[in-house]
């Protein structure tokens, strides 16, 4: 660990490394680490073979050509419980929630299915926002969904039942508070 409790980037690679070798050479590798090393990239394994990601040495090749791709493959669909409500959710309750936001996230979530409120809110909007919105592109995807899509959904539920006088958080300090958690997971 680092000294700010989360894991160095290097180690979780190695992890990966190890965890698509044999069991031989695994054991073999993980002795020639210095002990505080050993420890964690050993915590890294077990989070992966508890998790059940496969010993696929393609996937280790993915992530090492490319650090920062966002990963598109369906994992976890979205919960009900959220898109369900975000669905049911009228025009005039959503157009407000979304104002604020910057245009990038709003097309983004537009793209995410076909809203019942889509078209209304994009009206709401006025022509000027529309059209900047759909240089984003809004058309609905049928693609996979990723960790990104789910928390914008979630979070975008989550402002739906917020109540009172006061504004609820943005989007960009939602998320920013949903991945620190992920992030500093042990």
């Amino acid at each position: 660990m680092t000294s700010t409790g989360t894991t160095a980037p290097g180690l979780r690679k190695t992890a990966l490394l190890l965890h698509t070798l044999r069991a031989e050479d695994r054991a073999w590798m993980l002795k020639q680490l210095p002990s505080p090393h050993r420890d964690e990239v050993h915590a890294l394994l077990s989070e992966l073979a508890e998790l059940g990601v496969p010993a696929d040495k393609s996937l280790l090749d993915e992530v090492l050509a490319n650090p920062h791709a966002v990963d598109t493959r369906p994992a976890v669909p979205l919960a009900e419980s959220s898109a369900e409500r975000v669905a049911r959710a009228p025009a005039r309750v959503v157009a407000p929630l979304l104002q604020a936001e910057p245009d990038v996230l709003v097309a983004r979530v537009l793209r995410l299915a076909a809203w019942p409120w889509r078209e209304a809110v994009l009206d709401l909007a006025g022509p000027t926002r529309r059209r900047r919105l759909q240089e984003y592109g809004i058309d609905v995807t049928n693609g996979p969904r990723t960790a990104l899509d789910d928390a914008l959904v979630d979070a975008l539920a989550g402002r739906l039942g917020s109540s009172g006088s006061e504004s609820p958080p943005t989007w960009p300090a939602r998320l920013r508070a949903h991945w620190s958690t992920w992030r500093n997971r042990p």
